[in-house]
């Protein structure tokens, strides 16, 4: 009796502590893009000097990456739900073995029976994943990566503009050479 007490004093015990890491993630996502928001008129802002060109396109990212902590979070949660549905069924083939069978019976009174210990585990797996959320959702949406990538084709269209504004501009003055001349 005292071992069964133990055991579930300690699936408990597991249980809030995926609980808490849970809603601690959620928790987490939603002061950040709070905190994003405020900030992101100032990233903009900042975007015009040259030193902080790449400002808006980092908070950009930066901004996707804090969203995805909750689809991260759900998968995750998902994946332990399995986790804990296996263990579940491992309790019961394992108590149904005890049914069906004497000396099973005697052998689980008279020996702690680690099995039982299962759903905890997962628990406790779950939780320890929750905690990758942010790594998870950084290598979903790569905050430097994505910055280096949109700041190269904001790059190569301010290029491609000024390539083509200068183009104008060389075309506009042979045009004006061409009806200038004095044949016409």
């Amino acid at each position: 009796m005292l071992k069964q007490t133990a055991r579930d004093a300690g699936t408990d015990l597991a249980h809030s502590f995926y609980q808490i890491a849970f809603y601690l993630i959620l928790i987490i996502q939603q002061v950040f893009l709070v905190m994003l928001g405020l900030l992101g008129p100032y990233a903009f802002a900042m975007s015009i000097l040259p030193g902080f060109s790449d400002s808006y396109i980092q908070w950009i990212a930066r901004y996707i990456s804090v969203s995805l902590y909750s689809f991260v979070a759900y998968t995750i949660a998902l994946m332990s739900m399995f986790m804990m549905d296996y263990a579940n069924r491992s309790n019961i083939s394992a108590l149904q073995q005890i049914l069906d069978n004497e000396e099973h019976y005697i052998s689980y009174v008279h020996q702690m029976n680690f099995s039982m210990s299962l759903p905890a585990m997962s628990f406790i797996i779950g939780a320890l994943l929750m905690f990758t959320v942010p790594t998870v959702s950084t290598w979903i949406v790569s905050t430097s990566g994505l910055g280096n990538a949109l700041g190269n084709v904001i790059r190569a269209g301010h290029l491609a503009l000024t390539a083509g504004s200068s183009g104008a501009v060389k075309a506009g003055a042979a045009l004006n050479k061409l009806t200038s001349s004095p044949e016409n």
